[in-house]
């Protein structure tokens, strides 16, 4: 399965998620977080020792990084989702991919080529385009948003780091190792107890969690960061949809011509080859 198959994958599961946490307005973002981490960690730990592949992996160094700015930006964007409408929300979050392909030029030595760099112009215009950034009094949602694109930037170039060292669950593992001792503390200082349909909300948002970060990590595993982080804007339309027949969310003439932006500069982005820094 290639690499922008398996992107495209994830960014649907992750879709499921988002709509999830959405749903889940009474439990705080930190325990959404909490069990998530916990399914996520359940999972991986079966699923490894069925491949009987060691927990810890060889670069320990970079794992931790990743789980760390990986946790950093789950827990600051599951907030936003909760504070700010469905499509603002995953529209900064979905910033990630231009930083992701900045960063992986100084972490990664990988570019695109001019003419793909217009293409993510057009990508970025579209996401502008479909979410109209009003502040007002959503600062600290807005800055918490931008900061959580920049933590999963950081986090998918570090998996691209790990490629050749480490096995995709294995990256995926130490997610929530990392995720756990961080905010369990929060979470037993202020529990809130999860009624009825809610546990099953819950079980969902781990497990499509976990479906979405190993389709994730094989697909930058796979191919260049730069090439595959670009079908993340397919979250952007996700939302859109999504927050139009779910949360009643309207869908302006401004959201459709950026979605016709997005798939545009998806679609000539996948017919040009990128390239390599020397």
């Amino acid at each position: 399965m290639s690499g922008s198959l398996l992107m495209i994958l994830a960014v649907t599961c992750f879709a499921v998620t988002h709509a999830s946490v959405k749903f889940l307005q009474i439990i705080p973002f930190y325990e959404i977080v909490f069990f998530r981490a916990i399914i996520s960690l359940v999972m991986s730990v079966f699923m490894l020792r069925s491949l009987k592949v060691s927990l810890w992996g060889n670069n320990k160094k970079v794992l931790l990084l990743r789980g760390l700015f990986g946790s950093g930006a789950l827990i600051l964007y599951f907030y936003t989702l909760q504070v700010l409408p469905l499509a603002t929300a995953v529209t900064i979050q979905y910033l990630s991919p231009m930083l992701t392909i900045l960063i992986s030029q100084w972490l990664l030595k990988e570019a695109a080529s001019s003419l793909q760099w217009v293409f993510f112009v057009l990508a970025f215009i579209g996401v502008v385009l479909i979410q109209d950034f009003e502040g007002g009094g959503h600062w600290i949602p807005l800055i918490a948003g931008l900061a959580a694109a920049l933590g999963s930037a950081f986090a998918y170039n570090f998996v691209r780091m790990l490629k050749e060292t480490e096995h995709e669950l294995v990256v995926v593992f130490y997610f929530p190792l990392v995720t756990l001792p961080l905010i369990a503390p929060v979470v037993i200082w202020k529990w809130v107890t999860p009624a009825g349909w809610e546990w099953l909300i819950l079980l969902v948002i781990g497990v499509f969690t976990q479906l979405a970060q190993v389709f994730m990590t094989k697909s930058l595993q796979k191919e260049p960061a730069a090439k595959v982080s670009l079908y993340n804007y397919l979250g952007v339309i996700y939302a859109i949809i999504i927050g139009w027949w779910v949360f009643g969310e309207a869908l302006s003439l401004q959201s459709s011509l950026g979605i016709v932006l997005i798939v545009l500069s998806l679609i000539l982005s996948s017919l040009t080859r990128w390239k390599r820094v020397s």
